[in-house]
């Protein structure tokens, strides 16, 4: 496992505190399993492999790909 820090508001602890003390489990149990709820493994690979994909399918010469990335994909996306 991968340690992390992160900044929580004093409304959200108290919430995962009472949550932890009720589930009996571990405020760091509690977080992992919001991630997993939110962004769901399989719909996170999917969408990693779909980023992959889309790698070098914009034409080599496009210069803009920074400013216009959003475009791109949303061509790509409709088979464009």
């Amino acid at each position: 496992m991968l340690r992390t820090q992160i900044s929580l508001t004093d409304a959200q602890m108290a919430r995962l505190r009472a949550e932890s003390l009720r589930c009996g489990v571990s405020i760091a149990q509690l977080i992992r399993d919001a991630v997993d709820h939110v962004l769901p493994a399989a719909e996170w690979e999917a969408r990693k492999a779909r980023a992959i994909a889309a790698i070098g399918c914009v034409r080599d010469e496009a210069d803009d790909v920074a400013e216009r990335h959003d475009e791109y994909l949303a061509n790509l996306s409709a088979g464009r």
